[in-house]
């Protein structure tokens, strides 16, 4: 049986963990300091056979309840999804990071760190106005480059409408479901999910496959990206 503290710990980033893959981990790391400390004699052999019994035992236990548990959540999703969707967003809100809604009350002021509220409100709000209201004269910014980038653009739209211009059809062409499709499974499993926190069995889908294409279609046939 293992600690009350040790259980939270593990809980706090898996929530699938138990005492299962408590003692199997415990297991591991036991096994493996007596590898470390005795497996320089005449038993290295047999120490280094049972660490990695006992690290394969304890990954694949980890991989079947991370398994088990996704596909738990997925089901549960799914099941929302289909009755309530207010409900299926709230569930997608709760597979992502934790944000912290908490103003950090400690500021940095000539380097020095200061943690007296009058002076954190003050930075603050200051740094807040000067994002709202920006002063270009202070700002440091290059009139230069950014005349060398509208020049650019210009030089672009005028050849893009001149009788000489010839467009690419390949690209303008409309993004077709089938080529969407395709991509999306090509996608390996068990690859870790990126900022969205959405993993590409998500993504496989034949719902979400859907959403994505009615997604780039719109997004392609009207000039506009998802902000």
């Amino acid at each position: 049986m293992t600690s009350k503290n040790t259980r939270k710990k593990f809980r706090a980033s898996k929530p699938y963990w138990d005492n299962d893959l408590t003692e199997a981990w415990q297991a591991m790391v036991h096994a493996a300091k007596r590898f470390l400390k005795h497996g320089a004699g005449e038993n290295k052999g047999a120490l280094r056979v049972t660490f990695k019994t006992c690290q394969s035992h304890f990954d694949k236990m980890l991989w079947s309840k991370a398994g088990q548990f996704d596909h738990r959540t997925l089901t549960k999703i799914e099941h929302v999804c289909q009755n309530d969707p207010m409900k299926f967003w709230q569930n997608i809100r709760r597979l992502g990071p934790r944000k912290k809604t908490d103003i950090p009350m400690k500021v940095g002021i000539e380097r020095n760190i200061t943690s007296d509220k009058e002076e954190v409100k003050k930075v603050w709000r200051t740094e807040f106005y000067n994002l709202l209201n920006p002063n270009q004269e202070g700002q440091n910014f290059d009139n230069e480059f950014l005349s060398d980038k509208i020049e650019i653009l210009n030089n672009m739209n005028t050849d893009m409408h001149g009788d000489h211009f010839v467009q690419n059809c390949d690209i303008s062409e409309e993004i077709y479901a089938l080529e969407v499709k395709h991509v999306i499974e090509k996608l390996k499993n068990g690859k870790a999910c990126g900022v969205d926190v959405i993993v590409n069995e998500v993504l496989k889908r034949p719902r979400m496959i859907d959403i994505i294409i009615a997604l780039l279609q719109t997004c392609f046939s009207h000039s506009i990206v998802p902000l």
